[in-house]
């Protein structure tokens, strides 16, 4: 068979499953149209014949449903199942030699049909024939006597089926089958276990007799999906999903597979929906959650991808994976009042995060809520009280605030922590000079240059203070080290020639205001 006729068979069988469940959910009008958009494909196609039949008999409009029944058996004369429902419409017309016959036509072609024989039994039963109404009743009975060992036969062949003795689930399956023709659930546990042998087409035989027999069968037309989602047919296996979906709209896997389908088609919005939904119905599927996280990464959505991560983290706060992402888009958040309000709502989950308070404490400060970020800081100190970048943050925050005492106090903490670090000297110095504390601040500012001596900056600021100190000599060696280091920064000239302008050297004083401008 080529590929563009097993694609015409599988959407003609994909289309007549659609209809076929509409009618058993009574959406008949949808049935309709799936019936004829499948006779747009196959004009001859019999199994439409025969629902379009049983949609017309549901709708009451027993002419139309007659003619079907009869294209249906003039295409295909052993159709047992179409002669009972012409013989039902017939009876329904009180034309009850007409129903004899059908229901004997049917009873010829299958004659271990209970059902059959009760309907011939009614109408014998009609006419006043009641030795024939009660032969049939008995021969009804006794068929439906063998139903009981064809579910002892089914519960044997799950049973073997479950520990892998695929060959004895295999014929205990279809002994059920034999003892009850119609019993869908053999047939959809048929396709299990040939499937299990890598018997695809098999299987999927087996799946679509279970599914003719009970359309709402939603595991059958899940299990279908799932097959031709394996051999490539994506279309149809999405269809099949959503016909599972369609009927149990609560087993999650469904969507996932659908999501997974289109996931690979491309279609990464529907994906993520269906991802959500999988999630929705069953929250604790990380693998899920994961597929939807790198979807919406992968579509750029930092909102969602935030959310997502938060919302895994909430069910299970130890799953570093969804933290680290939290974390990378968290800090591609341009808008840190909306960044502030995701980690405030995280620090909610787990208060002594200390990655998240440190990430807000630093959001904070961009906005200038100097208030809360001091708040942060202290919290964050409670539980890494060794901590010396939060001292060093919690003092710079404080100066910025005015409380310049308080700051000094946690400058000179992170100092006792770690005292090689070049930064809080600094920023001790800078805080001591608004103090006009110029000695402790030209001591800091000292220790600083002795961990960093070529940072410009230090030495700047040294010779700011010693300047104003009066100490204009050690001022101007301090500025002509800092233009030294960086002989493009035109504030250290400038300032040199205002130091020498005050030790009345002129001639220097001029050269530095002019390379100043």
């Amino acid at each position: 068979m080529t590929k563009l006729k097993m694609n015409k068979q599988i959407n003609l069988t994909n289309l007549y499953q659609k209809a076929k469940l509409y009618l058993t959910q009574g959406k008949l009008e949808e049935a309709i149209v799936a019936c004829n958009q499948a006779l747009e494909i196959e004009p001859d196609f019999l199994p439409i014949y025969k629902t379009l039949g049983n949609i017309f008999h549901k709708m009451g409009e027993i002419d139309k449903a007659k003619e079907w029944y009869l294209k249906a058996i003039n295409q295909q004369p052993e159709l047992a199942e179409v002669y009972v429902n012409l013989g039902s419409l017939y009876a329904q017309e009180k034309k009850w030699q007409l129903a004899i016959k059908s229901y004997q036509e049917a009873i010829s072609i299958k004659a271990n049909v209970p059902g059959f024989y009760r309907n011939l039994g009614k109408i014998w039963q009609q006419i006043g024939k009641i030795e024939l109404a009660r032969d049939s009743q008995e021969k009804a009975l006794s068929l439906e006597a063998e139903y009981p060992q064809a579910s002892e036969y089914l519960k044997q062949g799950k049973n073997f089926l479950e520990n892998e003795e695929i060959e004895s689930a295999i014929a205990h399956f279809q002994q059920a089958i034999k003892f009850h023709p119609y019993l869908a659930s053999a047939y959809q546990n048929l396709g299990n276990a040939v499937a299990k042998q890598g018997e695809l087409t098999e299987a999927i035989n087996y799946y679509q007799t279970a599914i003719k027999i009970k359309p709402d069968l939603w595991i059958a037309h899940h299990k279908l999906g799932k097959i031709f989602q394996e051999i490539g047919e994506l279309d149809v296996a999405i269809s099949s999903f959503q016909l599972s979906i369609e009927i149990n709209p609560n087993f999650p896997w469904s969507y996932a597979q659908l999501a997974d389908i289109l996931q690979e088609k491309g279609e990464l919005e529907s994906a993520e929906k269906y991802y959500q939904k999988v999630i929705d119905i069953k929250c604790d599927v990380w693998g899920v959650h994961r597929k939807l996280v790198k979807i919406q990464q992968q579509t750029g959505n930092l909102d969602r991808v935030i959310s997502s991560c938060k919302r895994a983290i909430e069910i299970n706060p130890t799953l570093n994976w969804f933290a680290q992402r939290l974390e990378e888009n968290l800090s591609k958040l341009e808008q840190n009042d909306l960044a502030i309000n995701y980690y405030r709502s995280l620090l909610e989950t787990e208060p002594n995060n200390i990655k998240w308070l440190h990430a807000l404490g630093e959001r904070l400060v961009k906005l200038q809520e100097w208030d809360e970020a001091i708040i942060i800081y202290r919290r964050a100190i409670e539980l890494e009280a060794d901590n010396h970048l939060f001292h060093r943050q919690l003092a710079d925050t404080l100066q910025k605030k005015g409380l310049l005492e308080a700051a000094i106090v946690s400058y000179q903490t992170a100092i006792e922590i770690h005292p090689n670090f070049s930064l809080s000297y600094y920023n001790l110095g800078e805080t001591l000079r608004k103090l006009t504390k110029w000695d402790e601040a030209i001591i800091a500012y000292c220790r600083a240059i002795e961990l960093e001596a070529n940072n410009h900056l230090f030495h700047r600021k040294l010779a700011d203070a010693l300047q104003q100190k009066g100490l204009l000599d050690e001022a101007v060696a301090s500025y002509q080290k800092a233009i030294e280091i960086n002989p493009k920064f035109s504030w250290s000239y400038y300032n040199l020639g205002e130091t020498l302008r005050k030790l009345t050297k002129w001639d220097e004083a001029i050269i530095a205001y002019r390379r100043a401008i």
